[in-house]
């Protein structure tokens, strides 16, 4: 049987870790609280904090970790790349899909022009290109290239005469009622 200290001293402990896990609960709620709401910055901060806290705790010594430095994919071209984009008569618009091909692949821009997969990308865009550019063509208007005799006359009264020796001769038949 247990004496009545050490019941005691139970239901102290048992309301020291109810105090505690209290304090962990609103701890835990506020940082919630904070999630919901935080910008990346602070997110990042915060996440920074807590490992701090962590660390001291636990009696580790801190990483230290190299920020990650994002390269930006290298656009420069080789000479030899050059030449085989020039050889193959690849278009200016179509030399950046060709180069990120090559790149995602790990291939030179040689090698990437010798794949299937970039000579069918290249054909479908030539063909969408003439498509387009046929389209463009048969649906301008065509301009008749000469101006009425109606509108030559009206110019003259205005003071307007022709630049042109057949459009003076027009305007002169069409002043005497020749044809």
């Amino acid at each position: 049987m247990s004496t009545f200290n050490e019941e005691v001293e139970e239901l102290e402990e048992v309301e020291e870790q109810e105090v505690q896990d209290e304090e962990t609960n609103e701890q835990e709620e506020e940082e919630r609280e904070e999630k919901r709401s935080e910008s990346p910055e602070a997110k990042l901060a915060r996440l920074k904090r807590q490992a701090a806290q962590l660390e001291k705790k636990l009696g580790v010594a801190p990483v230290k970790v190299a920020p990650k430095q994002e390269e930006a994919p290298s656009r420069d071209i080789s000479t030899k790349d050059l030449y085989a984009l020039m050889g193959a008569n690849v278009p200016e618009d179509d030399i950046a899909d060709v180069q990120e091909y090559a790149q995602m692949k790990g291939i030179s821009i040689k090698e990437a022009l010798a794949t299937n997969v970039v000579k069918t990308i290249l054909s479908t865009k030539a063909e969408e290109r003439s498509v387009a550019q046929a389209a463009n063509v048969g649906s301008s208007k065509r301009n008749s290239g000469g101006v009425s005799d109606d509108v030559l006359l009206a110019n003259a009264a205005k003071g307007k005469l022709p630049e042109s020796d057949a459009d003076i001769m027009r305007l002169i038949k069409a002043q005497k009622g020749l044809k």
